[in-house]
């Protein structure tokens, strides 16, 4: 089929971008449209968790992210009081206290949007990625071969049509995409009205000698984030439905909300933007319409209780981007794009429905529970979800002790390549990989034979720096995604001479191409 781009994705937010850079580094070019004329002038989203960093070290952004961001997010903490000045301020117990060192090769990281889509940016179009600023997608139309749209510029007014393959719509929680599949949406929706008001100061984002991530003011009934270099951002309700308006958040009215936070009449603010927000919480009833896909906020909003909105979005493009280039490059049948619903989609009601606990309101969940779930840590959340397998009902585990069963995430390790020092991670990210354990050579073998790359880890291979692997994997053989999900493992030992293991690998990977869920693990 003749097209002007493999993939057309609406919306350059951190989610489109985030999307064109995983098809880029999949060699699948794309074209990004946004209707703003550049990329995001406010701080807007910035907590990027361990397993977001995975995602972007996969691809070998990481470092440019640091290069840009502020401070580790674990060297912030959060407090509860009155305000700034209450004497008997609370802290909070931070959700990744107990040990993610030995979970990830990456940390928190605190990077404010306007910092990081610039990098986001800069990074596809090296890749090969087109980006358009200043254009919006109208009209979506599609058939068997692809998606026909018509895109306009804005400050031209002129219009034009281009063709893709496929359409990744990231357009956020307001765009036009969604309604034009006629997609509609499940859960509790618009939970409150807040008002996010961005001040420069010179309050240092210091209190009692720790540096503030947030703080939870009872006295504006609101909440206070503090940034360096940046705007801070006070978030505080208002009541449209009494009449209230944003036209009565004056500079005045907000300079008295900041000092009221701080507790501190004295304190100099300058009032930098205004913005309404509306927190919810709603799924979209559908991922896919053919051969368009909802990404971000076009497929799903959350509270931000727990800051898993915008890494969920950045999951999804994870996903999403590898299975695209699969079907594109044809090493993949169409089926497999079936999948980015079947395995996301329960991953974010469940989401939703833990940041809705950490809200403490009892909202019915996404899912059509009248109860919260039981209530999950912050980093079995982050790292322990799990896609769903025949025959595998549950959705989580205990990333501290890893199952390493199909539809999990490969757990990291480190290991050495003489005298190279590299996590398990940083094997995956194009193709599927097999990891073999040292007892396990024959499926090393096997994997040479049948075209799939394969580390042994033994005293043939890679070393086990630290003893991990023998803890968190042990002697198995065990396939893994481009997304470092487990898709398929064995636990046969090593005398596997008549288990025909490169017949195996290769049923295997007919199966994943496919689009049939791993069935579980072989053995003899």
């Amino acid at each position: 089929m003749e097209s002007d781009t493999r993939v057309l994705i609406a919306g350059g937010g951190v989610v489109g971008l985030s999307t064109a850079l995983f098809l880029a580094h999949q060699g699948i070019p794309s074209l990004v449209v946004e209707r703003s004329p550049g990329t995001s002038s406010h701080p807007g989203f910035r907590g990027l968790n361990p397993r977001t960093m995975e995602a972007f070290r996969s691809v070998g952004v990481e470092a440019d992210i640091w290069a840009v961001a502020g401070e580790q997010q674990r060297a912030g903490f959060v407090a509860r009081g009155r305000n700034l000045a209450d004497p008997e301020i609370s802290w909070l117990e931070l959700p990744w206290d107990g040990g993610t060192d030995a979970l990830s090769p990456c940390d928190f990281c605190t990077c404010d949007q306007d910092r990081l889509e610039p990098v986001l940016v800069e990074q596809a179009r090296r890749r090969g990625a087109t980006i358009r600023f200043g254009t919006e997608l109208t009209i979506v139309e599609q058939d068997e071969d692809g998606v026909s749209a018509t895109l306009r510029d804005r400050a031209a007014g002129t219009k034009h049509r281009v063709r893709a393959d496929y359409l990744v719509a990231a357009d956020g929680a307001r765009g036009r995409t969604r309604d034009q599949l006629g997609i509609g949406q499940t859960g509790p929706g618009v939970l409150e009205h807040r008002v996010n008001v961005m001040f420069t100061t010179d309050v240092p984002p210091v209190l009692q000698g720790r540096k503030l991530t947030s703080v939870l003011a009872s006295d504006i009934n609101g909440s206070l984030v503090p940034r360096t270099e940046s705007p801070w951002l006070m978030s505080v309700p208002y009541r449209p439905e009494d009449g209230e308006s944003l036209a009565d958040f004056t500079p005045e009215r907000c300079l008295d909300l900041i000092r009221r936070g701080v507790g501190r009449a004295d304190v100099a603010a300058s009032i930098e933007a205004v913005l309404p927000w509306r927190p919810a919480a709603l799924v979209a009833d559908a991922f896919r319409g053919g051969r368009v896909f909802l990404a971000g906020d076009s497929a799903h909003v959350m509270p931000p209780a727990g800051a898993f909105g915008g890494n969920s979005g950045i999951h999804d493009a994870f996903n999403l981007a590898w299975k695209l280039a699969a079907v594109i490059d044809g090493t993949a049948g169409p089926a497999l794009l079936d999948t980015y619903e079947t395995e996301r989609k329960p991953v974010i009601e469940r989401t939703i429905a833990e940041a809705l606990r950490r809200m403490r309101a009892w909202f019915a969940t996404p899912g059509g529970d009248t109860e919260p779930p039981e209530p999950l840590d912050d980093n079995t959340v982050i790292y322990g979800y799990r896609y769903p397998v025949l025959g595998q009902p549950d959705l989580y585990e205990d990333p501290r002790h890893p199952t390493v069963r199909p539809g999990s995430r490969a757990p990291h390790v480190w290991l050495r390549d003489g005298m190279r020092r590299l996590s398990t991670l940083d094997l995956f990210g194009r193709g599927h990989v097999l990891l073999c354990g040292p007892g396990t050579a024959d499926w090393h073998k096997a994997a040479a034979r049948s075209g799939i790359p394969s580390h042994l880890v033994g005293p043939a291979g890679l070393s086990d720096e630290d003893g991990g692997w023998a803890e968190r994997y042990g002697d198995v053989a065990v396939l893994v995604r481009p997304d470092g999900f487990v898709v398929w493992r064995s636990d046969t030992p090593a005398d596997i001479s008549a288990a025909d293991p490169t017949g195996t690998l290769a049923s295997v990977v007919a199966g994943i191409r496919a689009g049939v869920p791993a069935a579980g693990s072989a053995s003899r």
